[in-house]
């Protein structure tokens, strides 16, 4: 997931760790072996998202540039993150034998918000 329309971004601390892990470890939907792997997490940062990134998302829904299979990919990801436009969520990427599993969670909550599986 492209961070370059991101506000702002800040790197991984301890705190931003354990709530990403404790926040993938909860969450049933996410498969056991991907749960299980939450501790090596990649790429770990607060991240806030402003309106120009759901614009460029709708943009990419509308023009389908990759075709009918990633734009449902996106908009899934708008549905999920929409509603934290300007509020801070955390990402990480855990990586798999499949691919990465790219996850935001939502640092209040401590829920997961959004999974992209590979």
């Amino acid at each position: 997931m492209s961070t370059d329309f991101a506000q702002s971004q800040s790197p991984m601390n301890e705190d931003n760790q354990a709530i990403f892990i404790a926040a993938v470890r909860a969450d049933d939907s996410i498969p056991a072996a991907v749960r299980e792997k939450a501790m090596t997490v990649e790429g770990l940062e607060r991240r806030t998202f402003d309106l120009s990134y759901f614009s460029f998302l709708g943009q990419q829904i509308i023009s389908e540039p990759r075709g009918p299979e990633w734009t449902a990919v996106l908009k899934k990801r708008l549905a999920a993150l929409a509603p934290y436009c300007g509020r801070e969520t955390i990402f990480g990427g855990i990586p798999t034998p499949a691919g990465f599993w790219f996850i935001d969670v939502d640092p209040e909550s401590k829920r997961v918000i959004h999974r992209e599986a590979p």
